[in-house]
């Protein structure tokens, strides 16, 4: 693992200074390579991954490597696009070497295979999966594991067999031995399970014509599939069904196409069709296919599998249906990708999601179920489903949260169920999360019924406001509203937790920081189990049960209760952060149980019905005020009115958003070009209301008057070195709409002209630290802000103590790159200051004795994170004591010490219960990063014997 992490960070710093890549001497094998370039060509190739069982009993079974010859023989029928890699597992797996079509890098690397230890054959396929997942293309995906006897944890086999099933890998299974030594029906249960097949190897004599046999079933997927275009000059109907073959491409030319049967696209395959329709009875995209619309629909009369990629490129003119209309059910595979583009899907029947969905503005309208398994990103579209909403995406492997199977609601809407709906029926509008994230990151979600999370988290750590002002709403930042009961049952730890783990950081992070989840039926909060005191959730995986946090709320997250029900709330560390109730705290205590919370907010149900705001078609009502209930006059613009239905766009904003109801009517043009729209304003309390009313009439196509401003930038960031600033100045740029405006004119100020001033948008920085421009128009006032903060050049290495600090964030590193030398930053190999840990141990109690260099004047140490005393020895002694109990054979145990002054010398790090001493081999001290970029041979040797989070960071 150390050397993973070593080639990681030389290739991460030497990237970002973007110069050449550099192989490093020793890193042991050839990086993956011929990609999917060549992958839907003729010679579309194959990808396989041997899979060898190195446990110890190989040693006896196969004793002449008879497997690593036969393998051998399969590579040397390898052609130009194929490419192979190499895995060997006992009770652990290694990637001995990446996917390549260099056949004596794959050679070597199979000679690498040493047999010892048990076997389990989980750690090999999951390492497997691992690599076609990083590095595989649309070559056909090959897997052939060999092994000669019983493993361990066989249910996560069996598990990862499915999911090489959904990937699209197909297995080959073979047991070396005889059958009573072999469990027969679970390797061929993995190889059926991926359409690939068991053999038998009674000795080690007959693994060559297996393999053999193998090459030959292999052989045949990569037979050449000769490519066709096929390009319309006409509507095309098929009165039955219609299959692209791999390597096709029907090019609709702006055509229809109908197909009264199945519509079949193959691996490799591309459907392109602008300005037109296609439709079928059901589709099926094979992975690798490919469906392009461009200003186009699709739809068809019952199911779509989409297990390829499909991009809608702008809405279809002409009609006003969806651009995706799926009479049946969506099943998207684990290989799908749909890229939505702002347009809209609408889906019959259920869809269930395994692979990925980008939504881009657009909408997603299921009338019944929807099933999240992949990730599913809303980019500041919607989510509409009528029925249930089912999250299982599955455990996190980003704690950036970018790359998980999630549902990231990202600034857009999710709605499960409808008003309509609530009054009606408890089966319909409900989340039920069996596993994954709920992210809902400056996004919206409203649920129409419960919400009830088995497993899995609520991600709000998101706001742009502080929630505990009454502006907050909807679009300020995260924001949950459950309409009947929430209850949280996960086993997953939602506090934040640090932990390190043999140097590296395995913190848990906090998930309920930011935003307002409102509930206005019960709150339930179920489990008080914690796995371990010290352990992060995620250093066990997230197998372990840590339900006592579940819901420990910080930041500036809010509850907001209406209900009036007593909340029921099992987990010893259980918190809100923000309580606020509509009532008195007394109608929601629960009986024989106490609740903690860090600031409670009661209020009175409100008769507030007043507006705040109101605009019409994005126009504001001129002189608009909460107590004036007529206006006339209201003018519009003709060519803003579109649709048949010449709808009416009103924007009503409560002043009590969180709970007055807000409805709108006579929002339609008439003929004579006038409307006289009502809105009804209704307060919580149910009885007080307001009726304002807004007589609108449209004027003319070529409007003079200025209705909005727009700007393409909300923030800038400046850095300050000296007397110089990077960059020097930035131009915003705005648009006054609409365009055609008589009056264009722009006034712009700064509220603090000693950080940065402004001149027709042109922002020149003066000194460190924040303020606002602000950009109005002449005409209307319409008000726009940026927000400006210039840094020193300080500030930027705040935070980075380590090597793992300084490479963790790109744009941190940018900045650091480009104020400082080279040659004046670096990183201090440990060694100088602390010479040396050594463990004593008696009983139950663990004593450590800690040498140092006489500078030092305290030491910090620290087992799992918690500090320990370190007590010194004596006047002129450069030794000091720590003590603890109840230590465990490979707990983290770090040491810091500190001169007289407070600063940090140095630290070191090892695990219960090695002990620590100096590397002659390498001198501590300083080595600026320009000297490791010139010397990677020296970098090299630094990172085999140092983790990054071991080397301290320094800039001179």
């Amino acid at each position: 693992m150390m050397r993973k992490k070593k080639g990681l960070f030389i290739f991460v710093i030497s990237t970002l200074l973007l110069i050449s890549a550099i192989f490093l001497p020793g890193l042991g094998r050839i990086h993956a390579q011929g990609d999917s370039i060549a992958a839907c060509s003729v010679d579309r190739g194959l990808d396989i991954v041997f899979v060898m069982d190195s446990s110890g009993s190989m040693m006896k079974n196969d004793l002449t490597n008879v497997r690593i010859q036969a393998a051998k023989r399969i590579m040397s029928d390898l052609h130009e696009y194929d490419r192979a890699a190499v895995i060997q597992f006992n009770e652990n797996a290694s990637n001995l070497q990446s996917l390549t079509n260099n056949r004596y890098a794959v050679n070597a690397a199979l000679d690498q295979v040493v047999a010892s230890g048990g076997t389990d054959m989980s750690a090999g396929l999951k390492e497997a999966i691992h690599e076609f997942s990083v590095n595989g293309g649309n070559n056909h995906q090959i897997m052939i594991i060999l092994t000669d006897g019983f493993s361990i944890n066989n249910t996560e086999s069996l598990r990862l067999a499915e999911e090489a099933r959904s990937r699209n890998i197909r297995t080959y299974t073979i047991g070396l031995g005889e059958s009573s030594s072999l469990p027969i029906p679970f390797l061929t249960n993995i190889a059926n399970k991926t359409g690939g097949q068991y053999f038998q190897a009674v000795n080690a004599v007959q693994l060559t014509s297996i393999f053999d046999r193998i090459r030959q079933i292999v052989d045949e997927l990569r037979d050449p599939k000769v490519p066709s275009n096929w390009v319309l000059t006409k509507d095309l109907h098929v009165t039955g069904d219609l299959v692209l073959q791999e390597n096709m491409k029907l090019d609709a030319n702006g055509y229809n196409v109908t197909v009264d049967g199945d519509l079949v696209l193959l691996s490799c395959s591309e459907l392109r069709s602008v300005s037109g329709i296609v439709q079928a009875t059901n589709i099926e995209q094979s992975p690798g296919s490919i469906i392009n619309l461009n200003n186009s629909q699709l739809e068809t009369a019952h199911m779509y599998k989409q297990n390829g990629f499909l991009r809608v490129n702008g809405g279809y003119e002409g009609k006003e249906d969806p651009e995706i209309r799926i009479r049946g059910p969506f099943e998207q595979g684990p290989s799908g990708h749909l890229v939505l583009g702002g347009n809209v899907l609408l889906a019959n029947e259920n869809i269930v999601q395994e692979g990925r969905i980008e939504v881009g503005k657009g909408l997603i309208h299921a009338k019944e179920d929807v099933e999240q398994k992949g990730s599913f990103d809303l980019q500041q579209g919607i989510l509409q489903v009528d029925g249930n909403l089912t999250l299982a995406g599955g455990p996190l492997i980003d704690e950036e949260f970018k790359t998980n199977r999630s549902l990231n609601v990202n600034g857009g809407v999710v709605l499960v169920g409808s008003e309509n709906q609530l009054k009606q029926s408890t089966k319909r509008g409900n989340i039920t999360q069996k596993s994954g994230q709920l992210y809902v990151n400056h996004g919206t979600v409203e649920v129409f019924g419960n919400y009830t999370i088995k497993d899995g988290w609520l991600t709000m750590i998101k706001g742009s406001m502080d929630t505990i002002v009454s502006d907050y709403q909807k679009g300020d930042g995260d924001y949950v509203h459950v309409y009947r009961d929430f209850s949280m049952e996960s086993p997953r730890n939602h506090a934040s937790r640090p932990y390190k783990y043999l140097g590296k950081n395995m913190d848990d992070q906090g998930h309920l920081t930011d935003g307002v989840l409102r509930v206005d039926g019960k709150f339930k909060q179920i489990g008080d189990v914690q796995f371990h005191s010290q352990y992060s959730d995620r250093s066990q995986d997230y197998k372990q049960n840590f339900s006592k946090t579940n819901f420990n709320a910080a930041g500036r997250h809010k509850v907001l209760l209406t209900g009036k029900t007593p909340i029921s709330v099992q987990g010893s560390e259980f918190v809100f952060n923000i309580l606020e109730v509509e009532g008195r705290i007394v109608d929601y205590l629960p009986w024989g149980n106490t609740l903690k919370w860090n600031r409670l907010i009661e209020r009175d149900v409100s008769a507030n019905a007043d507006l705040k705001s109101l605009s019409i078609n994005d126009i504001p009502v001129h002189n608009f005020s909460a107590s004036t209930l007529t206006y006339y006059n209201h003018v519009i613009q003709a060519s803003s009115i579109q649709g048949p239905l010449r709808e009416i766009k009103v924007d009503a904003r409560a002043d009590d958003h969180l709970n007055a109801k807000v409805t709108y009517m006579g929002n339609y043009l008439s003929d004579d070009g006038t409307a006289q729209i009502k809105v009804l304003v209704t307060a919580k309390d149910g009885k007080t209301t307001k009726l304002y009313t807004i007589n609108v009439s449209a004027g003319g196509v070529s409007p003079d008057t200025v209705s909005s401003l727009e700007l393409n930038r909300e923030s800038l960031v400046f850095m300050r070195a000296g007397n110089s600033f990077t960059p020097e100045r930035e131009t915003i740029g705005y648009r006054v709409l609409p365009t055609t405006a008589t009056n264009q004119q722009v006034t712009w100020s700064t509220l603090n002209p000693s950080v940065a001033v402004v001149t027709n948008g042109i922002v020149i920085p003066v000194d460190v630290g924040t303020t606002t421009i602000i950009a109005k128009t002449v005409e209307g006032n319409f008000v726009k802000t940026v927000n400006v903060e210039v840094r020193s050049d300080h500030q930027v290495v705040q935070g980075v103590r380590t090597l793992a600090d300084f490479v963790e964030n790109t744009d941190r590193y940018n900045q650091i790159m480009s104020l400082y030398d080279a040659s004046q930053i670096g990183i201090v190999v440990p060694g100088r200051y602390v010479q040396g840990v050594t463990f004593l141990t008696s009983g139950n109690m663990m004593n450590g004795r800690i040498t140092t260099d006489s500078t030092v004047s305290r030491v910090v140490a620290k087992v799992n994170g918690i500090s320990l005393p370190a007590t010194s020895l004596g006047i002129g002694s450069n030794a000091f004591l720590m003590s603890r109990g109840g230590i465990q054979t490979g707990d983290y145990v770090e040491v810091i010490v500190y001169n007289s002054t407070g600063d940090e010398l140095e630290s070191i790090q090892t695990t219960y219960p090695l002990n620590y001493s100096p590397q002659n081999n390498i001198p501590h001290g300083f080595y600026s990063i320009k000297r490791l970029l010139d010397n990677p041979s020296l970098f090299d040797d630094i990172l085999d014997t140092f983790a990054p989070e071991q080397l301290r960071f320094e800039a001179h």
